[in-house]
C-alpha cells in the first residue's frame, strides 16, 4: 500500500510538470501498428519511461519537426485527451490516474 501511494504521488508529480511546461505531449509507441490505430495510441511519454498513456487522438494536423530536432518523423494531433498509468499492466487494464491531459500530441516510433 505504501508503495503504490509513493507511486501515485511520484505520478501526480510528473503530471503536474507535464501540464505545466509542454506544449505539446510525445508519445513513442513500439510498434509501427499501434500508430493511430483506431483513433488511439498506448505507449509512453518521451523521456518518461515509467509513464504510460493512453490517448484518444483528435484532428490530425501537419507536423513539421524542427530543424535538428527528434523525432524526425511522426504525426501531430489536437484536441487530445490523454490518461496516464504508472505501469503497463494499469494501462492494459484501464487503471488511469485521475488527473488527464488535453492538448496537442506528436506520435512517434
Amino acid at each position: 500500500m505504501k508503495q503504490n501511494c509513493s507511486n501515485a504521488l511520484k505520478l501526480s508529480l510528473i503530471l503536474i510538470k507535464i501540464t505545466i511546461t509542454i506544449i505539446v505531449l510525445k508519445i513513442k509507441v513500439r510498434e509501427k501498428e499501434y500508430l493511430c490505430k483506431d483513433s488511439c495510441v498506448y505507449g509512453c511519454i518521451s523521456g518518461k519511461s515509467e509513464l504510460y498513456v493512453y490517448a484518444e487522438l483528435g484532428i490530425e494536423t501537419k507536423y513539421d519537426p524542427p530543424e535538428g530536432k527528434e523525432p524526425k518523423e511522426g504525426r501531430m494531433f489536437r484536441d487530445c485527451t490523454c490518461y496516464f498509468a504508472l505501469n503497463e499492466d494499469d494501462l492494459n487494464e484501464g487503471l488511469f490516474n485521475k488527473q488527464t491531459y488535453t492538448g496537442r500530441v506528436l506520435v512517434y516510433q
